[in-house]
């Protein structure tokens, strides 16, 4: 449908003016516009998964059965867990191949399932984790004594 110049208020000639200026000549969609751009897709760890399972299956890997989860510290005081990964081990070329989603974690997140997993240089983190938060610690309130009849006591009150 076209719209005349003459049909239109003198009011909203003003206010496409203004936009114009505002905006420019901005048009969104039609002939002659900029086309969108195509969105990125990341790559999936699955696609990962593949290459290092023909790289296993190269070396001659076994599968070491169902691992419910896997934990690798760095020395940062980070976790890399694992939950269900595939686990594969080649005898002849002693590389271990461990596939599946990781996920980083602070290891105070993880406490306390992890205590039994951890080392000499985790454990010195885990003691001054557990100094600060006795240094945080909020002073506890009086707990009121004990009364030998408590119906009695809350009539009075």
């Amino acid at each position: 449908r076209d719209i005349n110049m003459s049909d239109l208020t003198p009011e909203i000639i003003e206010a496409r003016k203004k936009m114009e200026e505002k905006f420019g000549n901005l048009r969104l969609g039609g002939k002659g516009t900029q086309k969108r751009k195509k969105q990125v897709v990341h790559k999936s760890t699955a696609v990962q998964d593949k290459k290092i399972s023909a790289i296993a299956k190269k070396c001659g890997a076994k599968n070491l059965g169902e691992t419910l989860e896997i934990n690798v510290f760095k020395d940062d005081n980070t976790v890399v867990h694992f939950k269900k990964p595939k686990l594969e081990y080649s005898v002849k070329e002693k590389v271990t191949f461990v596939t599946g989603t990781p996920e980083t974690k602070q290891i105070k997140d993880m406490l306390p399932g992890i205590l039994k997993q951890l080392g000499p240089k985790q454990f010195g983190f885990i003691k001054d984790y557990a100094e600060s938060l006795k240094n945080t610690e909020k002073p506890k309130e009086e707990v009121p004594d004990l009364v030998e009849d408590f119906e009695e006591v809350s009539k009075q009150n």
